[in-house]
């Protein structure tokens, strides 16, 4: 798929759109920046909780010359962090993998494969920092960042951040590039129309069953979030429903610490899973999953998350020492506020309008999905979430305690 770049300027006021920003998170992303020159950045990062592998995530951040964001990639440190004590040996690998590959774990994509038997390697004794190019991002709001993953990496991005590794951490380890030749694009196969710009197929193996689904993109100008993934059964999309019936529908927020790498303290993926299970049993009906890359982090980016992510254990992170903390307390004290959520679905409402679709089950927890597809006349009956992954029922009670939930 070609994507455009999207580069959106820090709004001096905090407010962009209909979205209110903390008064304090200017202050809390200058804070979080651990390294910078020139015009590339790199954001401290934070812990990934996935049992193996994977254990730390620190963004990268690439800007031009009138200092707008051009390049984002992720280094996930396997089975070291940047605490430990000697990562002279560890190998740098670099991989090119859409997001969506991976969020959706399809088996149909080489990359996919290669990516996940690295994050998860369980063989302590292999150190790995993995440098992942990234397509869509949001590493502090409002810069979301659309690119075209198919460029090649530049070199010179490649030398900057070996540089980097090398003065920061004395990594000295081999180097390779994994990125298989072969490479499964997104697909137009009509002219642009109604924010739509391509679509591809995808296969997942959930709960034992293969089941192959279409993923339509949308591009929305005017909204915050900007991008949008319209997920259906196989060779449906949403404009082949029946605009006179209910549509089963889940709305699903981006989550890369949990949907890409796996980590365990969040119910994300579960989430993503449940909502692509739902479209499974329901084939004979109309089903959808609308999926929003952008929303990680509530909305704050992925930079302010892996912040909160250290509370969460406790400890000392870029802001603040503190206890351990649940995911409320945490945003909470990160942000200075209780408006721990910028989140917005107004896109959402505006792509089921444009096809012509009025009334929806909507799968959810969260108030806010809810209310704002009831203020576009769209009618909704509520089904709740039934998430409940040991390893974060903790996380779940307190957003379930939260304003913005349903308690049951």
């Amino acid at each position: 798929m070609k994507i455009f770049f999207l580069l959106l300027l820090t709004c001096s006021n905090f407010l962009q759109g209909n979205i209110t920003l903390p008064k304090a998170y200017s202050s809390v992303i200058e804070q979080l920046i651990y390294f910078k020159d020139d015009h590339f950045k790199v954001f401290f990062g934070g812990p990934i909780m996935n049992g193996s592998g994977s254990q730390w995530l620190m963004p990268v951040l690439f800007e031009n010359e009138k200092n707008r964001t051009r390049a984002i990639y992720e280094l996930s440190f396997i089975n070291c962090s940047p605490n430990s004590s000697d990562l002279s040996n560890a190998e740098i690998i670099f991989l090119r993998i859409a997001d969506i590959d991976i969020k959706f774990q399809n088996v149909l994509s080489k990359e996919f494969h290669i990516f996940s038997n690295l994050i998860n390697n369980s063989d302590k004794s292999k150190r790995y920092i993995l440098i992942r190019e990234v397509d869509i991002s949001n590493v502090y709001y409002p810069d979301i960042f659309i690119s075209s993953i198919y460029s090649d990496f530049r070199s010179s991005d490649k030398d900057i951040i070996l540089n980097f590794l090398k003065t920061k951490f004395q990594v000295s380890g081999k180097i390779k590039d994994l990125t298989p030749n072969s490479r499964t694009e997104f697909c137009i196969t009509k002219p642009i129309h109604e924010g739509f710009i391509g679509h591809k197929k995808i296969a997942i193996n959930l709960c034992g069953q293969l089941t192959h689904f279409n993923v339509a993109s949308y591009y929305l100008e005017n909204d915050p979030w900007k991008l949008y993934y319209i997920i259906t059964h196989d060779s449906k999309t949403i404009s082949d429903f029946d605009k006179n019936r209910i549509v089963s529908l889940r709305i699903d927020s981006g989550c890369n610490s949990g949907q890409i790498y796996n980590d365990s303290s969040c119910d994300c993926l579960d989430q993503l899973h449940q909502g692509l299970m739902n479209i499974i049993k329901n084939q004979t009906d109309l089903s959808l999953l609308i999926h929003i890359p952008a929303h990680d982090g509530r909305g704050f980016g992925s930079a302010p998350k892996a912040e909160t992510e250290i509370y969460k254990q406790g400890g000392a992170g870029r802001v603040n020492n503190t206890p351990k903390l649940n995911t409320i307390e945490a945003a909470t004290l990160l942000y200075q506020t209780s408006d721990f959520d910028i989140r917005t679905y107004d896109g959402c409402a505006e792509i089921l309008k444009l096809h012509r679709i009025r009334e929806v089950n909507l799968l959810t927890d969260n108030k806010n999905k809810l209310e704002s597809l009831l203020k576009y006349e769209i009618s909704v009956k509520r089904k709740k979430t039934n998430t409940q992954k040991p390893s974060c029922l903790h996380h779940i009670i307190a957003k379930k305690n939260s304003k913005y939930y349903f308690s049951e």
